[in-house]
């Protein structure tokens, strides 16, 4: 197996919007910004709808309130990185009022 090869995976993780507003535009647009430092592939799932997380139009369409769970799945060389960084990136509230 390549070095390449070795390095490709896939990561799953969930995380609860904790923030008071819950997921709105601004959330979304830093999980896009946070998602695009990655080379993965990455899908966000919300109560039954999922989104590229790469896609600002895509996240915009998440919208969801306090307590949603939030699934995470990404497929690519840094996936776990990647992964958790955004478990950590909602988890953290997106820096707004936590309720």
């Amino acid at each position: 197996m390549s070095d390449q090869a070795a390095d490709r995976g896939v990561a799953h993780r969930e995380a609860r919007i904790v923030n008071k507003q819950g997921w709105h535009l601004r959330p979304a647009a830093m999980v896009v910004r946070c998602a695009m430092g990655f080379k993965s592939d990455i899908t966000v799932s919300v109560n039954g709808t999922s989104a590229n997380g790469k896609s600002m139009f895509d996240m915009s369409m998440l919208a969801s309130p306090l307590g949603s769970v939030v699934e995470i799945d990404v497929s690519g060389p840094d996936a776990g990185a990647c992964a958790d960084a955004l478990e950590a990136l909602i988890g953290s509230g997106f820096g707004e009022e936590l309720a």
